[in-house]
């Protein structure tokens, strides 16, 4: 435990971080308040955020040697998912913001974030550190649209595990559909329900923003990353989204 009473005292940790943003997440909360369905919705979606850190520990439990020391903070409409600086806790992390940015899709959410490398502390509510700097600054500045952002010492540790996509701008970020494809064994049924519940979502979004709008130009990218991967996956018949 660290003693936070002298920051001059304090030593980092090296960690990789991921920290994400649920786009639109605070508004809903603010709009749908008084509604006990959309109340019932919310509390699905953060528990499956926190199943996320018990199911590691109980990968810990088992012994099977990786140490991926999760920790998760959650304050309003951003989560910050920290664990150990190894190639296996850093694969471990894109795995559970693939899951993440899926699950909250098909809850009709964009999910946008970076993962980094560097010193950080991070115990329960408590995070502070400059990899905490440079993931926010990579979230709100960089990022742009609707993508979990992977810095460069991160690709290193992980470029070889298929869970990243370079985009058009050089940058590398995870690839949530890709990974879910991978996690489920390429299953065929799941994988089509998934993906049109998520045409879904994605569609009915991009009729209701106006096309030059800002809220547009987020789900247009979500819905070319869409139209990307069941162009590269025929077999599991999903239409791609039209007029994008």
């Amino acid at each position: 435990m660290h003693d936070f009473d002298s920051l001059e005292h304090v030593d980092y940790e090296q960690r990789v971080l991921l920290f994400c943003d649920i786009l639109g997440w605070a508004r809903f909360i603010e709009e749908k308040q008084s509604e006990a369905c959309y109340r019932d919705k919310i509390s699905e979606l953060l528990d499956e955020v926190w199943r996320l850190a018990k199911k590691a520990q109980e990968i810990k439990s088992r012994g099977v040697g990786i140490d991926f020391d999760l920790t998760v903070g959650h304050f309003s409409d951003t989560f910050a998912l920290s664990c150990a600086n190894s190639s296996e806790s850093a694969s471990s992390l894109a795995r559970h913001a693939a899951h993440m940015s899926n699950k909250f899709l098909g809850a009709g959410f964009l999910c946008r974030g970076a993962i980094v490398a560097g010193p950080l502390i991070h115990e329960g509510p408590v995070i502070f550190g400059p990899a905490l700097v440079q993931a926010h600054r990579m979230e709100s500045e960089v990022a742009i649209y609707p993508r979990i952002l992977v810095a460069h010492e991160v690709v290193e540790k992980t470029k070889d595990s298929g869970h990243l996509r370079r985009d058009a701008d050089g940058l590398y970020s995870v690839d949530s559909f890709g990974v879910i494809w991978q996690r489920t064994n390429a299953d065929v049924a799941w994988n089509k329900a998934n993906l049109t519940q998520a045409s879904e979502h994605i569609v009915r979004e991009l009729h209701k923003h106006k096309p030059d709008g800002k809220e547009h130009s987020k789900w247009l990218y979500a819905a070319r990353r869409f139209n990307d991967f069941v162009q590269l996956h025929l077999e599991l018949g999903v239409s791609q989204i039209h007029d994008v």
